[in-house]
């Protein structure tokens, strides 16, 4: 058996990035707009789960994609497409429990704990949709830091969000949308660092194909694209919010 080291594609990394920062802005422009406009609540909660469940859901595929590995790789599309499904609760839970006009530190932290588990949860889903002529092996330990990174920095986000002591701090919303933005690529490239892929030279030569089902790089850029146009859309049907973050007073 052979180890392979994960090397990576920059640009597509850098990609990731930028794709999960502009999850998380479209996100929690919903978020503020359930507190601003209170009579389309559920319709703003809705918007922003699924802003951002796609968000995270891309991210993790294009993350995947810039990975390189010397043996075809695949993606079992049921399991693929399940991943989705528990960043998609996670967040419109979240949203619901702290997208309220008066929120507490406790409904906070529930909150991001909820976010970091739900990029967590779908994290390793869609790694078990994968399907080459590799095996992986998880390190245990590395999985449970890169979940915790996850909760820290979603915890960190939601309270930098609604804590008005940051209320007039300069490029405040662009601070908060990195931060909650930074949640999902540190903990999937942490994550990654988790995952070993062991290979035989019998496989790592093989120029058969994994039946599986292959979901092409295209495919995430447009679930990239949808993370923007989620909001604008609503935006267009949902008029009179404040674009601004509004910070709440924590009770």
């Amino acid at each position: 058996m052979t180890h392979l080291h994960n090397n990576y594609d920059p640009i597509l990394v850098l990609f990731s990035f930028l794709v999960a920062i502009v999850a998380s802005s479209s996100a929690l422009t919903c978020l503020n707009r359930m507190r601003t406009d209170p009579s389309h609540r559920i319709q703003w909660q809705l918007a922003g789960a699924l802003s951002f469940g796609f968000g995270v859901w891309t991210m993790h595929f294009v993350g995947m994609a810039a990975l390189r590995l010397p043996v075809l790789v695949a993606y079992n599309l049921p399991i693929t497409a399940l991943s989705i499904v528990f960043i998609f609760i996670a967040a419109w839970l979240a949203f619901g429990i702290v997208g309220v006009q008066q929120t507490s530190l406790a409904r906070i932290v529930f909150g991001g704990t909820l976010l970091g588990a739900g990029v967590g949860a779908m994290h390793y889903t869609g790694m078990f949709s994968l399907r080459s002529g590799a095996e992986m092996i998880l390190n245990l330990p590395m999985v449970g830091v890169s979940a915790l990174v996850a909760v820290l920095l979603s915890s960190v986000g939601l309270w930098l969000l609604n804590n008005n002591l940051w209320a007039n701090l300069p490029f405040r919303n662009v601070l908060v949308t990195v931060v909650v933005g930074l949640a999902v690529p540190l903990m999937h490239y942490t994550g990654m660092l988790a995952s070993q892929f062991d290979v035989s030279e019998q496989a790592k030569n093989s120029l058969a194909t994994v039946t599986d089902g292959v979901l092409s790089l295209d495919l995430f850029l447009l679930f990239a694209l949808v993370t923007v146009v989620v909001p604008l859309l609503a935006n267009a049907v949902i008029p009179n919010a404040s674009e601004d973050f509004q910070p709440q007073q924590i009770a």
